[in-house]
């Protein structure tokens, strides 16, 4: 038979698979326990996103798309309507990152 390699710390592969379920409800049920995550600021949010991008789009593209950041970041522009909405969502539901927080 094909000789498996294991990695010193890991168990050996004869371990059956550990159902996903199973973990996550193991996991899941000390939830509530845990505080709610902050919305991050939205400078945060975009410093990052402009980050994400660095090593994936063209100069030029990446330029462009900063102006686009910048215009998005302007006082009672877009963005700072969606913070203020991202922020009451937090304050009114249990998981504001959810889309909808009735599904489990």
């Amino acid at each position: 038979g094909a000789e498996r390699l294991i990695l010193p710390g890991f168990r050996s592969p004869s371990v059956g698979p550990v159902s996903a379920t199973r973990v996550a409800g193991r996991y899941l049920s000390h939830q509530r326990g845990l505080p709610s995550l902050p919305v991050p600021p939205l400078q945060q949010t975009c410093e990052r996103y402009l980050t994400a991008l660095e090593p994936i789009v063209e100069a030029e593209e990446l330029s462009r798309t900063r102006q686009l950041v910048q215009q998005f970041q302007e006082a009672d522009g877009v963005g700072q309507r969606l913070q203020r909405g991202l922020e009451r969502r937090a304050r009114d539901t249990e998981n504001w990152v959810r889309l909808n927080s009735n599904c489990n």
